[in-house]
């Protein structure tokens, strides 16, 4: 890996993401680079999860034993081919469960978003909350919406994971 991959990386996922979507909705403005609050955040989310997800693969691609892109060489495939055909499959496969984890992550930190005045599932609820002078039923409300989101993502994950492990048996 080259060293400014490197840099970003431990930089990014040593940065929290409030403090990403701060920098990017706040700063970013002062060298001319003006962005929506919508525009922020979605370059704020990406730019996080594109870290953790980098990572994962990096460990995935590491994953792969030597002697199967070897055996890809002497059988003839071209570079593209040993990485569509050998390396990639067994990379996700090793890393897909951290995958979801992290879209997981992601779903939940988009909670963060309303700090730069995007209307959100958490600030909607702190806003029906305070409307009503009910907090505690919105907030519980919320936190239920986020748990029904990234439970269908981790479900659908898992189907996903035991389809291919099906499909390799047989």
């Amino acid at each position: 890996m080259s060293f400014p991959a490197k840099l970003y990386i431990n930089i990014i996922r040593a940065t929290p993401l409030l403090v990403v979507l701060l920098v990017v909705f706040n700063i970013l403005p002062f060298i001319g680079i003006s962005l929506t609050p919508e525009a922020s955040a979605l370059l704020s989310l990406t730019v996080c999860t594109a870290a953790y997800q980098a990572e994962i693969l990096r460990g995935g691609f590491a994953g792969v034993p030597h002697g199967q892109i070897e055996a890809g060489r002497i059988a003839g495939l071209s570079e593209w081919q040993i990485f569509r055909y050998i390396k990639l499959p067994q990379a996700l496969r090793l890393t897909f469960p951290a995958l979801v984890n992290e879209a997981t992550i992601m779903i939940k930190g988009t909670s963060l978003i309303s700090t730069v005045g995007i209307l959100e599932l958490t600030r909607v609820a702190q806003n029906v909350g305070n409307s009503y002078f009910r907090p505690l039923e919105a907030l519980l409300i919320a936190a239920a919406l986020y748990w029904v989101m990234t439970t269908i993502v981790t479900l659908a994950g898992d189907l996903l994971i035991s389809r291919y492990a099906r499909e390799r048996l047989s």
